[in-house]
């Protein structure tokens, strides 16, 4: 999309689109290939890291040693922009998302809500920020249809690097249920509000799109 010069004045990022959404908004091309690189790297992810941290990703490393020593992230940039981001969290409390306005040129705000947005139960510990717990965003709210909605634009575009993976089915997540039910409370009922087709999701994501409103942006590789 910046290849393009296509700009949107306000973003909704959901666990890794979170992290993916920084870089567009501080208008760093083709960052994220960059970053990538490091996947392979054991201070990325690795049965290491969960041994010593709970964790299997190093989320100081990945949101914190990478972008402020290794791949430079340009976080006045960031904060100047015209574009806006919020991240969506699961409040491990009541279950539900939260949104966060991630405005600001602070590096360790940065690094705190990108992990909670990322972390997934069984490989990674819930993030402690202001004395509540959070995790991946997705828990709750995978695709946040209502609150873009809410925000009365003009437009809504998806984008998704893996769109038939996105368009998944509750009966593909209640492996994990009786885990998460453990970890969050009320997780359940927030699954249940996830307004997603429960029956061919993957056949029908062209008709759900076009269903809720949107418009789409698939991308042969990620931004």
């Amino acid at each position: 999309m910046m290849q393009h010069q296509l700009f949107f004045d306000y973003l909704i990022g959901v666990s890794a689109g979170a992290a993916y959404s920084v870089s567009y908004v501080s208008r760093q091309y083709q960052r994220n290939l960059e970053v990538n690189r490091f996947v392979k790297d054991k201070r990325y992810c690795s049965l290491g890291n969960y041994l010593k941290r709970g964790s299997y990703f190093d989320w100081d490393f990945v949101y914190h040693t990478i972008p402020t020593q290794i791949i430079p992230f340009d976080y006045e940039a960031y904060n100047q922009s015209s574009s806006r981001l919020h991240v969506v969290v699961t409040n491990i409390s009541t279950g539900k998302p939260e949104y966060k306005a991630l405005k600001t040129n602070n590096p360790i705000a940065f690094r705190d809500w990108l992990t909670a947005t990322s972390s997934l139960p069984f490989i990674a510990r819930p993030k402690n920020i202001d004395n509540q717990l959070y995790m991946d965003g997705g828990l709750s709210d995978s695709i946040p249809v209502n609150k873009a909605w809410r925000m009365a634009m003009s437009e809504r575009w998806l984008c998704s690097h893996a769109p038939k993976a996105i368009a998944k089915s509750l009966s593909g997540t209640t492996g994990c249920s009786g885990w998460s039910i453990a970890i969050i409370p009320n997780w359940w009922s927030a699954l249940k509000r996830v307004p997603m087709n429960t029956t061919k999701p993957s056949t029908n994501w062209t008709g759900w799109k076009q269903k809720a409103g949107f418009s789409s942006f698939d991308p042969p590789k990620t931004l």
